[in-house]
């Protein structure tokens, strides 16, 4: 399980790059081609974090995740990680961590890096900042 945090802006349309598509589609008004939709991903950017990398990144910006997704203004978003990468905070490297018992699924807790959070978090500052002062990112 996983998840986005994305641009959303009121009313937003999926955006294909048609001008700038090489693809062969001659329908591209009605049913865009694979070269157009490469383009779209590009165009509307994301951050995907496994559940608990999301609620640590999450929490550790003041975002509510207990509902596992939501949304907040890009401008608040972008002020709330401006804040913690100012800030001194530890983010330790995490081992990987099992837990098996016979006859049942084995659980893997995966680990991480040295600096993750802060890594994360400064991703998401540029997703804030391309979304604008008007823009939404959502999360879920």
């Amino acid at each position: 399980m996983s998840v986005d945090f994305s641009i959303s802006q009121p009313g937003q349309r999926r955006i294909y790059d048609t001008e700038d598509c090489e693809g062969s589609s001659d329908r591209h008004e009605y049913q865009p081609c694979e070269d157009c939709q490469t383009l779209e991903r590009d165009l509307c950017p994301s951050l995907n974090l496994s559940n608990s990398n999301a609620f640590e990144v999450g929490t550790a910006l003041g975002l509510d995740m207990a509902e596992g997704y939501g949304q907040v203004r890009a401008r608040a978003l972008a002020l709330a990680c401006e804040r913690y990468l100012a800030g001194d905070h530890p983010d330790p490297a995490r081992e990987t961590r099992y837990e098996a018992a016979e006859g049942r699924a084995t659980v893997v807790h995966c680990g991480r890096r040295s600096g993750y959070v802060a890594g994360r978090v400064r991703e998401l500052l540029s997703l804030a900042r391309r979304a604008g002062d008007l823009g939404v990112i959502t999360w879920g």
